[in-house]
């Protein structure tokens, strides 16, 4: 990445920034704007993991890795306490990982 987009990025996410505080309360405060603000945060966080878990370099893979995400969507959906949570998705991939070798 070149110090140019670096910027361009950064500038992008100050105005951006800088519109929500410009922008009159009343639009702010909308049933749709409530909504993309929700909802937005989560389904970013889902993007990144998936793409980080399934993709390696420029090539779509599936590995360990997925399954250990699956291991934890499950769980954490079940309410599963954080800590079992995070040692079967680690426990599940590192599982996988060596009856795969």
């Amino acid at each position: 990445m070149s110090w140019t987009t670096l910027f361009v990025l950064a500038a992008g996410c100050y105005a951006t920034k800088a519109v929500g505080y410009l922008l009159p309360a009343h639009l702010l405060e909308t049933p749709l704007v409530r909504g993309v603000a929700l909802l937005a945060p989560p389904s970013m966080l889902a993007a990144l993991i998936l793409v980080q878990t399934m993709t390696a370099g420029n090539s779509f893979v599936l590995e360990p890795r997925l399954a250990g995400v699956a291991v934890a969507v499950v769980l954490a959906w079940r309410q599963a306490p954080f800590l079992l949570v995070v040692v079967a998705a680690m426990a599940t991939t590192a599982a996988i990982t060596f009856l795969l070798r």
